[in-house]
C-alpha cells in the first residue's frame, strides 16, 4: 500500500471492509429479487400504460430501487460504524480545482468517445459493446409534468444516489486493497455492469472510470456529483432533441 493510500485512509476514515460489502451485497440481491417479484404479482406495467401516473410510477420505482442499495449499506455498515457523510466523500475541495477536474472529465471522456466512433465510421466495423444506448425519456411519458419529473430523476436523484455508492462507498473500499491504478478502472467496470445496458458497456465503462479518477484526484463526492449530473444534463438535452425532431 502506497504512502498516498495511507494517508487517505487515515485521513478519510475507511473502516469498512469487503465483509462489510459482502454483507450489503447479499442483502441487496435478496431484496432486488423481491422487489422485482412483487412488481410482477402487482402487474406494475398497467400503471406505466397510463400517461398520467408514468413519470411518478418510474420515479417511484427508482426511488425504491435506489433505497434498495442505500438501506443495507447504511443499516449493515454506516450507522454500526459510526460512518460520517465527510467519511463518504462529502468533504469540501476549492472550487477552482472542483471545476479544473470537472472540465478535464469531460475533455478525457468526449475526446475518447470520440476517437472510438471514428475508428468504427473510417474502418467501417462496429465495436461490441459500444453501441446505442436505449432512451430513457420515452419511458416518462409525454407532457411538461413528465418530463419535469424526468429531469429531476436523471439529472438529480441518479447521480447523487449512485456517488454515493459507487464513488463514496465502493471506491473507496477498492483502493482501500488495490493501487489506484487498479482500483480506477476496477469501481469504473463495476458500475458499467450495475447499470446491465451491455449493449453500451463500454462509455459506461469509460465514464465509470474516469468519474473514479476524478474522486481520487479531488477526494471529494462533490466534483463526481457535479461531473456526472452536468453529463447527464448534456444526455438528456440530446436525447430531448433527438426525440422532438424526429416527431417533427
Amino acid at each position: 500500500m502506497s504512502k498516498n493510500q495511507v494517508s487517505l485512509l487515515k485521513t478519510n476514515k475507511i473502516n469498512w471492509t469487503l465483509s462489510d460489502l459482502l454483507k450489503s451485497a447479499t442483502i441487496i440481491c435478496l431484496l432486488l429479487l423481491i422487489f422485482v417479484f412483487v412488481t410482477r404479482q402487482i402487474n406494475i406495467t398497467s400503471f406505466l400504460e397510463l400517461q398520467t401516473y408514468k413519470s411518478l410510477t418510474i420515479l417511484g420505482l427508482i426511488l425504491v430501487q435506489n433505497l434498495i442499495f442505500l438501506l443495507p449499506i447504511y443499516l449493515l455498515v454506516l450507522k454500526p460504524k459510526k460512518i460520517t457523510l465527510a467519511n463518504l466523500g462529502f468533504r469540501k475541495v476549492k472550487i477552482s480545482k472542483m471545476l479544473g477536474y470537472t472540465v478535464l472529465g469531460f475533455v478525457l471522456y468526449l475526446s475518447t468517445a470520440f476517437i472510438i466512433a471514428f475508428i468504427q465510421n473510417y474502418f467501417n466495423i462496429e465495436i461490441p459493446g459500444f453501441g446505442q444506448q436505449i432512451q430513457k425519456i420515452p419511458a416518462f411519458g409525454s407532457g411538461l409534468i413528465n418530463m419535469i419529473i424526468a429531469s429531476i430523476t436523471i439529472i438529480i436523484v441518479a447521480p447523487i444516489a449512485e456517488e454515493i455508492i459507487f464513488r463514496g462507498f465502493l471506491y473507496q473500499l477498492i483502493a482501500k486493497y488495490f493501487p489506484a491504478k487498479l482500483a480506477i478502472p476496477l469501481a469504473g467496470f463495476i458500475f458499467a455492469v450495475s447499470h446491465l445496458e451491455f449493449n453500451v458497456i463500454l462509455p459506461l465503462w469509460l465514464l465509470g472510470t474516469i468519474i473514479a479518477y476524478i474522486f481520487h484526484k479531488t477526494n471529494s463526492i462533490y466534483t463526481t456529483v457535479l461531473f456526472h449530473a452536468l453529463n447527464n444534463l448534456l444526455a438528456f438535452i440530446a436525447e430531448y432533441f433527438i426525440i422532438t425532431g424526429a416527431s417533427s
